[in-house]
């Protein structure tokens, strides 16, 4: 059901950089961030090769927790929510305990939800300045070939026994650009191995046989 809302996992770092530019929590892609062990070091225990200070840059090529948890404290819950509220971002709920809401609390956004945010941030029809923009294009861009190029972020959560996957962006061709949001769902209990490749595999898939690429 591409209206059914879910929680965005980590493609929240879309939004979450661009309000943190706006807000100048942080000052632009290139600014590092000194690691801090205050941080839930314990819960994210699985990726300790990301905690060293690294820019934004990084942190979203690399999908850092600990990097946006900060910027979300930086920029404050009430301001964020104002933010999603403005840009229609899902329920725009960030009631959860902590600043993790994307991944672990209330915060939901649909498909259709998802893509129209994209569009409406990348033809500048949203709050933010055009060299926030700008940056935020320039760390979303993951693949680049002859033919075309992809501006995306990942996702990866689970809830009620549910592992959710997104792959959300737009890929962009001599001649057209095409917003996408894909979402898988699958049960915590069946095989799970290729699941992180499915996001993207079923998205190129349905690319091909659309003609795009």
């Amino acid at each position: 059901d591409v209206f059914r809302e879910t929680l965005p996992a980590s493609t929240f770092k879309i939004i979450n950089s661009l309000v943190s530019l706006e807000t100048g929590a942080v000052k632009d892609e290139n600014e590092v961030l000194k690691f801090s062990v205050i941080l839930d070091t314990v819960h994210y225990g699985y990726r300790p090769d990301t905690y060293h200070d690294m820019d934004m840059t990084e942190a979203f090529r690399l999908s850092v927790v600990w990097f946006y948890l900060e910027l979300a404290k930086r920029v404050g819950k009430e301001k964020f929510t104002e933010y999603l509220k403005t840009c229609r971002y899902g329920n725009s709920d960030t009631s959860v305990d902590g600043y993790d809401f994307w991944t672990v609390g209330n915060l939901e956004i649909s498909p259709v939800g998802q893509v129209n945010l994209v569009r409406n941030i990348f033809r500048g029809v949203l709050p933010f300045s055009k060299r926030n923009v700008e940056i935020l294009r320039k760390i979303m861009l993951t693949e680049e070939t002859g033919e075309y190029k992809i501006y995306a972020k990942t996702g990866w959560t689970s809830k009620d026994s549910v592992n959710i996957g997104w792959w959300v962006g737009y890929i962009q061709t001599d001649d057209n650009v095409f917003y996408f949001a894909n979402r898988i769902n699958r049960h915590k209990s069946l095989e799970i191995s290729s699941f992180i490749n499915d996001r993207k595999d079923i998205t190129r898939k349905i690319f091909r046989y659309l003609g795009i690429i």
